[in-house]
């Protein structure tokens, strides 16, 4: 690191001891590699994704690739909390902030993409999946399956001109958990059926 500013040894000092906690083990050769190039950024936060991960031989650019985004990512969510940003403000998430998992199968966190909530036309039923998100930290898998069942709850209360909460009753929810079992994803295949009772179980509260 030698040849590193001095900003961007911290950053890699501070992110690689993060990144180390977690499993799967640090690549000793893909950090060298990382390091490598880096040369001439004036700091890792900033750097130009494709200049460092694109840069070098193609047996190299996945894995650095990885690498990269991990230590981005730790830095990003120092940098959100030492500035008092809440991640979970807003209608957009970004994934990288959150600290979840992808699912049960996958230890370490999920670091790509973004969770929208805009598409929930209903204003209390987004706030209301938004505050089960915070409060219960889902995998990833299962907030993305919520989103999706609450999007459909939203458009068949707005359509049937049901979107008071407060006049909800057992038939409005028999229809919503109806109309989510009947959904399909983009790829074709149903909802899985347990997404239904788990936003009208939201709804409720």
């Amino acid at each position: 690191m030698a040849g590193l500013p001095e900003l961007v040894r911290f950053e890699l000092l501070y992110a690689l001891q993060r990144r180390d906690e977690a499993p799967p083990p640090l690549d000793p050769l893909q950090v060298r590699i990382l390091i490598s190039r880096l040369v001439g950024a004036s700091s890792l936060r900033h750097a130009d994704p494709e200049a460092v991960c694109e840069s070098g031989g193609v047996q190299y650019n996945s894995a650095i690739k990885g690498l990269f985004r991990d230590l981005r990512r730790h830095l990003e969510r120092a940098w959100t909390q030492y500035t008092g940003t809440d991640p979970y403000a807003g209608n957009v998430w970004r994934v990288e902030l959150l600290d979840l998992q992808s699912n049960g199968s996958r230890r370490w966190p999920a670091t790509k993409g973004t969770i929208d909530f805009g598409p929930i036309e209903l204003g209390w039923l987004r706030e209301v999946l938004k505050d089960w998100a915070r409060n219960t930290r889902p995998y990833l898998q299962g907030l993305r399956q919520a989103l999706r069942a609450c999007h459909v709850a939203s458009q068949t209360l707005v359509a049937c001109g049901r979107a008071d909460p407060a006049s909800l009753g057992a038939g409005d929810f028999v229809l919503v958990e109806q109309a989510i079992v009947e959904q399909r994803r983009t790829d074709g295949s149903p909802t899985p059926p347990h997404t239904a009772p788990s936003c009208c179980g939201c709804s409720v509260r």
